[in-house]
């Protein structure tokens, strides 16, 4: 996963083990748009669509059946959305908002099919990182985020800025 790619394999596991696990059913929301974001989603299993201002903007698949992800096509729902990303790999949902870098959610993440989910409460993420020293990995996360030069000066600051003031609870 991606916002893990720079943690020790200890911190990793520790997440896990703190992680609770959830199922979600089809058309129920992961994550809702707007809403205050306190945790960290990942998806381990299903198929998802993420929208932004009710519009279908991405679909995604977790499938590891096999050790490889399937093929997968786009359901005909009338937007707009392109091919379906297909992996067998976990992805996470509300990286920006563990990290304080938002306070709300960007965007809407709707269970198509039934999702597997690990669910990782930003207290414990932070406290984690604090107890385990992975306070400058967080910088790399930071880094990796697809936005200007400009945008990530910024989100490292603010992200360097709320992990430290929060690790002091």
């Amino acid at each position: 996963i991606g916002l893990f790619n720079s943690f020790g394999e200890a911190t990793v596991r520790l997440l896990d083990a703190y992680a609770v696990r959830r199922i979600f059913f089809p058309g129920e929301s992961i994550l809702q748009e707007g809403e205050a974001g306190q945790e960290l989603c990942i998806l381990v299993h299903g198929h998802v669509e993420v929208q932004i201002a009710s519009k279908v903007v991405r679909e995604q698949i977790i499938d590891v059946e096999g050790g490889r992800a399937r093929n997968a096509k786009t359901r005909n729902t009338g937007s707009n959305v392109g091919a379906v990303q297909v992996s067998s790999e976990p992805i996470s949902f509300g990286d920006l908002c563990v990290l304080g870098i938002r306070e709300r959610r960007s965007a809407t993440v709707r269970a198509i099919s039934v999702c597997q989910v690990r669910v990782i409460y930003r207290s414990i993420f932070l406290r984690t990182m604090n107890d385990q020293g992975e306070a400058v990995s967080m910088a790399n996360v930071v880094l990796h985020q697809d936005v200007s030069s400009k945008q990530q000066t910024e989100m490292l600051a603010l992200s360097r800025a709320k992990l430290f003031a929060d690790a002091q609870c």
